[in-house]
């Protein structure tokens, strides 16, 4: 007859923690190949919302030119329940992306 190992036994809480660990690095290696073309959809909408016009210095971008970028509010990576929010979206001149970025003005 097999026993029913306890919850409480260390060895099974380390087992489903390291089951628990790879099954969130999977969906997140998962979630990266597959979204790579919705978030190029998700950018194409901001851009397009914000009239290929960059929100902090009015630059006017042509569309395809590649001059204004879709900036996240909040980072894909530490919200990603946000990802495809356009209100999490922003449009972005290069100039002001790279500042946004690095902390400059």
């Amino acid at each position: 007859m097999l026993r029913r190992q306890s919850n409480k036994d260390p060895k099974v809480k380390a087992r489903k923690a390291a089951n628990m660990k790879r099954y969130f690095e999977k969906l997140a290696l998962d979630s990266e190949r597959v979204s790579q073309r919705t978030l190029n959809a998700w950018s194409l909408q901001v851009r397009t919302r914000d009239e290929h016009t960059c929100q902090h210095c009015n630059h006017v971008g042509a569309l395809g030119d590649g001059s204004i970028h879709a900036h996240h509010i909040k980072s894909k990576h530490l919200y990603p329940l946000l990802a495809l929010d356009l209100d999490n979206g922003i449009a972005l001149c290069v100039d002001c992306h790279y500042k946004v970025h690095t902390k400059r003005d």
